[in-house]
């Protein structure tokens, strides 16, 4: 196992005006689009993509590398989507969680006629859904892992418990602070 990300993966929608201005209360024509998304995802699917680059005769050949992305989705269709496209680019899914219990993260983003961000919505609520004891249950992926990675959309403990597991098998941790209100959730323990 080469990389484990602990991140978020969501469906990210964006619908951009064409021609007209952005009008409150009503609709104008222009263009809708959903890519795949989330810092986590985003992350894992770029090592994927250099992992796979690199000859591979420089590894034994009994060694995979992997890019392990522990995360949640919902049981939906934008799980569905985003499972679409780990399955087209060939990523390893074991580590993706489903739930029946909350939606797939979706961000939904209205982008004004010069492309510039008007308004955005973001259901994020699923990430709870990621809980020390989740990772836990990923503890032998992250003691094997070169690298683990985290993202700050989890919580303050989350985020503890895969460092202080890393930390115990002395695999290196890289935060990935998303924004500078979650980049305060694991100063702490990335700090001992």
């Amino acid at each position: 196992m080469a990389l484990v990300i602990i991140g978020g993966t969501v469906l990210d929608i964006q619908a951009q005006a064409a021609d007209a201005d952005l009008m409150r209360g009503s609709s104008v024509p222009g263009k809708v689009s959903q890519v795949a998304g989330g810092v986590g995802r985003n992350i894992a699917e770029a090592a994927h993509h250099l992992l796979h680059r690199q000859p591979q005769r420089a590894h034994r050949p009994s060694q995979v590398l992997a890019v392990h992305l522990i995360s949640i989705l919902g049981c939906d269709a934008a799980a569905d989507a985003l499972m679409a496209s780990f399955q087209q680019l060939g990523m390893h899914m074991s580590g993706i969680i489903h739930s029946g219990n909350c939606s797939t993260a979706s961000v939904v983003t209205l982008l004004d006629r010069t492309g510039e961000v008007a308004a955005s919505v973001a259901d994020v609520a699923a990430a709870a859904y990621i809980t020390p004891g989740v990772v836990q249950q990923h503890a032998s992926a992250i003691q094997q892992a070169q690298l683990l990675i985290l993202d700050a959309n989890f919580d303050a403990a989350t985020l503890a418990a895969a460092a202080e597991i890393a930390a115990a098998a002395g695999v290196p941790v890289l935060f990935e602070p998303v924004s500078i209100p979650k980049s305060v959730r694991c100063v702490g323990q990335l700090l001992q």
